[in-house]
């Protein structure tokens, strides 16, 4: 399980999302465990949007499935 500056490195190096995205990761603290449970709508209420929330949500399925 991620700690929160896990996934926010993997955000910002895997994931090359915005600062924004990044930002939002890290003042709610997002761990691994909470990045498997959220979805687009989660992501879009801490100001990330529809085609960077989609990305990040595709690329934790994708993760999963590969486990």
């Amino acid at each position: 399980d991620w700690s929160a500056q896990e996934v926010v490195k993997w955000l910002r190096y895997e994931m090359k999302v915005s600062p924004a995205v990044i930002s939002a990761a890290e003042q709610e603290e997002v761990t691994g465990a909470m990045l498997r449970e959220m979805d687009r709508d989660d992501w879009n209420s801490l100001g990330v949007s529809g085609l960077a929330s989609a990305k990040i949500v595709a690329a934790v399925r994708k993760l999963e499935g590969s486990k």
